[in-house]
């Protein structure tokens, strides 16, 4: 039988009404954090008793079998399924989970819930020509539960229907415990910079890299003096890591919002001390300044800390890669046209006419200068942070003003306040406003840049009175050369297990 019923339930299987290959019901999404864009929450289907059901009530854990495609969102965005998908589209090159339970005309199916409505049906054509044209009561609404498509709609269906029950109930357990977030804290107004304070540009010369090229040429001079190339390719490596591990501390990443990432003190100091004790053990190795009897320990200790600064580096390279991305992203990014058009990708160019962003803290000492043990003079400090971020605000360029939603923004600030408030007072924060000039690179919906998906609201601010564009390329530029020297390193290190 194509309909079976006990106590209010029922399955019922057939064919979807609709274009061959159209979809007509289901739901698409970029991934399990990504909302569920629906198509319908009904189908209808010619019945295989040969009457018409309409299927209902279709919801987010109702259709098999739920179909998953990994591709970079440039490839699917103009696919019908994928336009669904535009609110929360994130940057092309972001790489999408696209999952898809999508009920198309013609499907085979085959579904199982609560009969909602009966009706007089024509008579079941399975029972012989001599019953066509008689009436009788029949499924007409069914209330879905699992609904399942396909050739073997059949076993996914009678899977999908034991687990049903207990699925529910565990969700409904799960939707109890979850309670909401606690509000966000409005942030203090203390320490708020003043008109004219002093402005530092971070990237307005790459100190780490003349550290590096300095400390190679050291290292070089001393290896081709001694000769003791496998110890100078193992020092030098260790110094070709500078770049990305004092661009880790030294340069801010992307926030989101007014939330900074984590610090990378640790793996920062741990590549600090593992890269000095290899320079340290390497030298005494070259000079012969340790004892016939302990050169095979020291040895082995030089190549244990090279280690422990090759996985530190490998940490502070995993932390700041997507700030590389997402720059590399915002340099490539094309501009927008005029006047900009909802659900483009695409780069504007100005400057906010007030500020937007002030993010740091304030420090006050307290209290006289006391000695330590080594005679260094030190007072108590006490610092207080502070979270200033317009939640929206106009951007203004050479055309007109477009609207940013900075709070939901990925922002990237190139301009710091450092500056002296009194003998005791200090305040340091991330800026951005009017004299910093800004790259938003994203989507407007309704006339607004709006974050979707991931990395869809890229905000980056150079230093005061620069150029935008040319900042960004800056940056981008260092981020290329910390990389080459750190994979020159990398081959150094090798090369030195073997000279």
């Amino acid at each position: 039988m194509s309909t079976s019923s006990r106590g209010g339930l029922a399955i019922v299987r057939g064919k979807v009404i609709g274009d061959p290959g159209k979809p007509v019901a289901g739901w698409v999404s970029l991934g399990k954090r990504e909302p569920q864009r629906w198509i319908a929450h009904a189908v209808r289907i010619h019945a295989d008793a040969g009457h018409e059901i309409v299927i209902e009530g279709l919801g987010a854990e109702t259709i098999v079998p739920v179909s998953r495609a990994e591709s970079k969102w440039r490839d699917l965005e103009g696919t019908e399924l994928a336009q669904l998908c535009s609110r929360e589209a994130p940057a092309p090159d972001v790489d999408v989970d696209f999952t898809t339970a999508v009920v198309r005309g013609g499907d085979a199916i085959a579904a199982w819930g609560e009969v909602t409505d009966h009706g007089y049906v024509s008579g079941a054509g399975e029972q012989g020509e001599a019953f066509r044209g008689t009436t009788e009561r029949g499924i007409t609404k069914l209330n879905a539960r699992v609904v399942a498509i396909g050739d073997d709609r059949d076993a996914l269906l009678d899977r999908a229907r034991e687990r049903m029950l207990a699925q529910q109930r565990e969700d409904e357990a799960a939707r109890a415990k979850r309670k909401a977030e606690p509000p966000t804290p409005a942030p203090k107004a203390a320490g708020r910079p003043k008109a004219d304070p002093d402005y530092v540009n971070r990237i307005a010369w790459n100190l780490p890299l003349w550290i590096t090229l300095g400390g190679l040429g050291i290292i070089g001079a001393f290896a081709a003096t001694t000769g003791a190339f496998g110890e100078g390719l193992r020092s030098a490596a260790v110094i070709a890591f500078a770049p990305i591990a004092l661009d880790a501390v030294l340069l801010p990443r992307f926030r989101i919002g007014a939330l900074a990432p984590p610090s990378l003190e640790i793996p920062f100091i741990g590549l600090l001390l593992a890269a000095t004790g290899v320079v340290m053990t390497s030298y005494a190795i070259a000079v012969g300044d340790i004892s016939p009897s302990s050169a095979a320990a020291v040895r082995v200790a030089s190549y244990v800390l090279a280690g422990i600064a090759l996985l530190a580096l490998a940490w502070l390279w995993s932390a700041t890669r997507t700030r590389r991305r997402w720059v590399a992203m915002m340099v490539d990014a094309p501009p927008h046209e005029h006047p900009v058009r909802d659900g483009v990708w695409g780069a504007v160019d100005g400057a906010f006419s007030s500020e937007v962003m002030s993010i740091g803290e304030t420090a006050q000492a307290y209290g006289a200068a006391v000695k330590d043990a080594a005679g260094i003079k030190s007072r108590s400090v006490h610092s207080e942070g502070f979270a200033n971020l317009s939640i929206e605000s106009p951007l203004r360029t050479a055309e007109t003003a477009h609207h940013v939603r900075l709070a939901d923004a990925a922002i990237l600030t190139m301009a710091k306040l450092d500056k002296s408030t009194g003998t005791d007072r200090g305040i340091r924060a991330d800026v951005i406003n009017a004299r910093t000039p800004v790259r938003v690179v994203g989507r407007t919906r309704d006339g607004t840049f709006v974050k979707g998906g991931e990395a869809s609201l890229l905000v980056f601010a150079g230093g005061i009175d620069t150029e935008v564009v040319t900042e960004l390329r800056r940056l981008h530029w260092r981020h290329r050369i910390a990389i080459g020297l750190a994979a020159a390193g990398l081959a150094a290190l090798a090369a030195s297990f073997v000279v």
